[in-house]
């Protein structure tokens, strides 16, 4: 085997340099697009949040009400109000106060409706409190039926729920349920919110729409896999535009929905 000799190893040097050289080039430059892609994406978001938020303020609200972190995030309320022009349930049921509670109301003045009802469940009571003086505030506080009621263990299920709130709600017809509670973010609670179907399921009209906000988290999905598995009779879609929501609504929705847009037509 021939040696190399002092020029083309300076050759090869120099060869395998540029070589090096260029795949740091390349990796540079997919993070860098990755990055930008990122960036891009973020901003588009967030333009759209921005948005969203603009144009709800033509609802009127009196004094404030906040959108993200624990509470709806805009893409959700955005979603919310659509269906409620187009659709008109006549019992509106929240698991979870708070900015939902306002909007959803002042919505419904808004549209001039009134044969309806709308229940807000909060397990704190501190936070109902807060929720309820928004609702003075802006001057929805006598369209929502507060109900303070904290959680405890279901015998059935053995988790932590809304205290007799099936007993409560007696012999209404959900149309549509808002499950945003209880809290579920931590990881020994990420499945706080299953019991909703199974404990309200004799509750459900039979025709009616479920919407889980941060439906991007394990827990939540979970939840609604295993709602899909015991009720297959519903169907779900997910959003996952910011924290991500998902609309459950039982199988026919087609004609739900061309009956809904007629309505609202």
């Amino acid at each position: 085997m021939a040696t190399l000799g002092k020029a083309q190893w300076i050759i090869l040097l120099v060869l395998l340099l540029q070589a090096a050289t260029l795949a740091l080039l390349l990796i540079f430059a997919v993070k860098a697009r990755n990055r930008f892609r990122t960036y891009n994406r973020e901003f588009h978001t967030m333009r759209e949040e921005l948005q969203n938020a603009i144009s709800m303020t033509a609802l009127g609200f009196r004094f404030p009400i906040f959108f993200g972190h624990a509470s709806i995030d805009t893409f959700y309320a955005r979603y919310l109000i659509q269906q409620l022009v187009a659709w008109r349930p006549k019992t509106i049921v929240e698991l979870g106060s708070g900015a939902s509670t306002i909007l959803i109301a002042r919505l419904m003045q808004r549209l001039g409706t009134a044969d309806y009802e709308h229940i807000s469940v909060e397990h704190d009571g501190d936070y109902l409190a807060i929720t309820k003086k928004l609702a003075e505030l802006n001057g929805v506080a006598d369209r929502v039926t507060f109900l303070h009621c904290p959680l405890e263990a279901t015998l059935a299920l053995g988790i932590p729920w809304y205290a007799h709130l099936p007993e409560k709600l007696a012999d209404r017809k959900i149309d549509l349920l808002i499950v945003d509670g209880p809290p579920a973010y931590l990881k020994e609670t990420a499945h706080a919110r299953y019991p909703a179907l199974p404990l309200l399921y004799g509750h459900f009209n039979d025709r009616c729409m479920i919407i889980v906000d941060d439906a991007n988290r394990d827990g939540e999905r979970a939840v609604i896999d295993r709602w899909l598995k015991e009720y297959p009779e519903f169907a779900v879609r997910y959003r996952r535009r910011g924290k991500g929501f998902a609309i459950l609504t039982r199988q026919g929705e087609s004609s739900w929905r061309r009956e809904s847009r007629r309505r609202a037509g």
